[in-house]
């Protein structure tokens, strides 16, 4: 996704919608044969390996995790600069690309121990960026509850002053 254009795992998501045009509804329906992860804030056991353990239908967890790849998509070119975008693009140097993962990255070297702590996903433990999509996930599938404070402050943060 470096350069700045979605893309996604055809072979990889076509697992994850496997079955789910066979379903009750035709939108993936019926419950999970799988139990879904209680983990919340605070909790210091079960964590899931990803967000997608959160939801209740195979369709959810494809949304889940096109959301994911979206929230990389927003931190790599949210309020990004096209004068940078276009002398990176040359050099293919997307670190610390927009201002975000500037705050992101800072973040993570003075907070690393406690974001990963509240990370609500192992995955989101990671690195800076699937913390950042993992959260992303969690919030906008209707899972605040299980989001870092940080990221919730964050994100707010984002939203309010995304016209300014």
């Amino acid at each position: 996704m470096g350069d700045a254009t979605l893309s996604i795992n055809q072979k990889n998501m076509g697992r994850r919608v496997s079955g789910i045009a066979d379903s009750t509804d035709g939108l993936g329906g019926r419950r999970l044969a799988t139990n879904r992860s209680a983990w919340n804030q605070g909790d210091a056991e079960n964590k899931p390996w990803s967000v997608a353990s959160y939801q209740e239908t195979r369709f959810d967890t494809y949304r889940s995790t096109i959301i994911h790849e979206f929230g990389h998509h927003v931190h790599q070119t949210y309020k990004f600069s096209p004068t940078k975008f276009n002398e990176r693009l040359a050099t293919r140097e997307w670190n610390n690309f927009s201002p975000i993962e500037q705050r992101m990255n800072k973040l993570w070297r003075s907070s690393r121990k406690e974001l990963q702590q509240t990370s609500p996903s192992q995955y989101g433990e990671t690195k800076t960026v699937e913390w950042f999509a993992e959260n992303f996930s969690a919030y906008f599938m209707g899972q605040k509850q299980r989001c870092s404070p940080k990221f919730i402050e964050l994100i707010e943060d984002m939203i309010a002053n995304a016209y300014k």
